[in-house]
């Protein structure tokens, strides 16, 4: 399973045609294959709804158990591979961040994020027609900075999103 997972992302990656254009017709510039940037200056921030700090140089930190991130796009009828560059909080103590992600339906993927990078999960087709992508993200090791003893700085993050790109199988 793991062998034909890591083919589908391979696959998905390679260079092979043209990505599919997206329809979203609130979110100007929003491509399937083509990254959107959550760092300050970055015109993406409307899609991050819910549970997110302020953009920051280099990414936006996830604040809170949950947050919430919203594509003004139909969910596709296809499969899809998310493609999401990452940098988690872990002070000592807490080794990983642990990222449940859920669309309006079901849990889709689970990721364990122990070192800034990127990381893929795989998305099952929408299962009832909509105009949005919703995708909410709960982060269970979640902790402030205040918490773990580094600064006064009392919001509990457990990542910062840099980019995110979706790709359709």
């Amino acid at each position: 399973m793991a062998q034909i997972r890591r083919e589908v992302i391979e696959v998905a990656l390679a260079p092979a045609e043209p990505p599919e254009p997206a329809a979203p017709a609130g979110v100007p510039g929003w491509r399937w294959g083509h990254p959107v940037h959550f760092r300050k200056g970055d015109p993406w921030s409307h899609l991050l709804v819910s549970g997110w700090s302020f953009p920051e140089v280099d990414f936006t930190w996830s604040e809170g158990l949950q947050a919430t991130i919203e594509i003004e796009a139909p969910p596709p009828r296809r499969e899809m591979l998310l493609r999401l560059s990452l940098v988690p909080f872990c002070p000592p103590g807490v080794p990983e961040q642990i990222i449940k992600i859920a669309d309006e339906h079901r849990l889709i993927g689970l990721v364990s994020v122990a070192e800034p990078g990127e990381t893929a999960v795989l998305v099952p087709p929408a299962q009832a027609p909509g105009g949005t992508l919703r995708l909410v993200l709960r982060f269970p090791n979640a902790i402030s900075p205040y918490q773990a003893g580094l600064s006064a700085d009392q919001r509990k993050l457990a990542i910062g999103l840099g980019t995110l790109t979706g790709y359709l199988l």
